[in-house]
């Protein structure tokens, strides 16, 4: 088994693996080693199949149930049935950021149709946090964030989640929060991070949504730019792992309502069930 690097620090593809055979343990700690290291895998070897793809993501964690069917995968698509429906531009973010144990772990998608090219653009934030300026870096070191997501459908086309869009009567349950420092640790390898994102940040402990803003568009240019982008151009196929806390994702737009369609399956240590057991109902805004 070998890597060859797919940008000058982000990502890396897997070669001479047969994924059709079982995944030795020593394989399994060098597969997690690299995706320690490269934040992102991809392998690009032919079909592979839904029980081939469970397997190799079982070798490497614990496999995420994500529906009430406890399924061990889902898919990603543009269809009303899929994990991922609709075609509007996401903004980059880190999948479930914002429950109270953090981003997911890893997630790995598998190209099973791909009739035109809508590519998915990672951004590394352990490489952010180290590219923060000193005098900003100190400024910030001791905020913490209020992170959330919008069950409700209230949030804007294109925007992202903030507490102030839950009306008065919307349980908390569809709004559901937590607070991580704006610079943390990942909880794996224990790199320095920005927990901060496009679509999950809703506003900083202690500040208001506009004066946060002002802080977040000083940070923003340390965090999307092109020196720290991999833009993956999908190819039917196509089987890729990716770090969720280290690495946060977008896609602009997608080109048209179909032909586009991804098995999903999830490295994590709980299920989607109690991912928000414990939605706190003190977290406001300001």
């Amino acid at each position: 088994m070998r890597f060859t690097p797919l940008s000058d620090h982000i990502g890396a593809q897997v070669h001479d693996l047969d994924l059709g055979a079982p995944i030795s343990e020593d394989v399994a700690t060098e597969l997690n080693t690299a995706l320690a290291t490269h934040k992102l895998l991809l392998f690009r070897q032919g079909p592979v199949s839904d029980d081939d793809h469970v397997r190799l993501l079982e070798s490497m964690g614990r496999i995420m149930r994500e529906d009430d069917a406890g399924s061990l995968f889902t898919h990603v698509g543009t269809s009303p049935e899929d994990y991922v429906k609709g075609t509007d531009r996401l903004r980059f973010h880190s999948d479930w950021q914002c429950a109270e144990s953090g981003a997911l772990q890893a997630i790995s998608l598998y190209a099973k149709e791909m009739e035109r090219d809508d590519p998915t653009i990672f951004a590394d934030m352990t490489f952010a946090a180290q590219a923060l300026p000193a005098e900003l870096r100190e400024r910030v070191a001791g905020f913490d964030l209020v992170q959330c997501t919008d069950f409700s459908g209230a949030t804007p086309k294109d925007g992202n989640f903030r507490l102030s869009a839950q009306g008065p009567g919307v349980p908390d349950s569809q709004f559901p929060r937590s607070i991580h420092p704006l610079l943390g640790r990942h909880r794996i390898t224990g790199e320095e991070l920005l927990n901060l994102s496009e679509q999950q940040t809703s506003h900083i402990v202690g500040m208001t949504e506009d004066e946060s803003d002002a802080v977040f568009a000083e940070i923003v240019a340390h965090q999307y730019g092109p020196e720290n982008r991999y833009v993956h151009h999908w190819q039917v196929g196509d089987l890729v792992i990716w770090d969720n806390i280290a690495l946060q994702h977008a896609r602009d737009a997608a080109s048209g309502a179909s032909g586009r369609r991804l098995r999903r399956v999830v490295l994590n240590e709980l299920d989607f069930a109690d991912l928000f057991a414990g939605v706190s109902k003190n977290i406001t805004m300001r």
